[in-house]
């Protein structure tokens, strides 16, 4: 059901930035009673089952894609995304290219998206710092080559390349290799790992 890609991808998104992850539950829980009119019980039990699931973003837009064929659907998914991640009151830079991504493989354009974001920002903060910034990001060639940076490459790496470097930081920074490290350090490493998966799933969808 349409529903169950909404919990989908409204999980992928709070996982690029958990930050009141409970308030983000609470405002989809609402949010899909509302557009559904299913039982916040039901969307409670599911969005548990979600974040316990491994969410490849490309397969979830390929059923956007077959399940959501109108353009004003899409769009309509795109702004529950956006109002979601402003839930805590700022966007950062991996939610931000975690959207534009997202609408390239669904036909929503940057464009779209960094004016719904730059709406947000108005009506939080009554002003418009950071609008250079965020189209910055929302250009392709700038993502790609800040993905390649994260992964410790150039802007010459090769797929082979890419692969390679992924899988090494990937063991170096993975949570389940680090527990005798402080929780500061933890949470660095934490950090460090979500955005090589980002920088990784970047390359990935190009």
């Amino acid at each position: 059901m349409v529903f169950q890609i909404y919990l989908l991808l409204a999980v992928w998104v709070i996982r690029k930035n958990s930050i009141k992850s409970i308030e983000k539950q609470s405002f989809i829980v609402v949010y899909i009673n509302k557009k559904f009119n299913i039982e916040s019980l039901v969307i409670v039990n599911e969005l548990e089952l979600v974040e316990e699931t491994s969410i490849h973003v490309r397969s979830v837009a390929n059923w956007v894609v077959q399940k959501m064929p109108g353009s004003q659907e899409r769009a309509e998914l795109i702004d529950f995304l956006i109002d979601l991640v402003f839930v805590d009151g700022e966007l950062i830079d991996r939610e931000f290219t975690a959207l534009v991504r997202l609408g390239e493989l669904i036909g929503v354009q940057s464009m779209y998206i960094e004016k719904r974001v730059i709406e947000s920002r108005k009506r939080i903060f009554g002003q418009s710092s950071g609008e250079s910034r965020l189209h910055e990001i929302a250009n392709s060639g700038t993502r790609k080559r800040m993905a390649l940076a994260i992964l410790d490459l150039n802007t010459n790496a090769t797929e082979d390349d890419i692969k390679k470097s992924y899988r090494r930081l990937v063991k170096k920074y993975h949570p389940d290799r680090n527990l005798d490290l402080s929780e500061q350090e933890r949470g660095e490493f934490a950090q460090r790992f979500l955005e090589i998966q980002d920088a990784y799933e970047e390359l990935s969808s190009n």
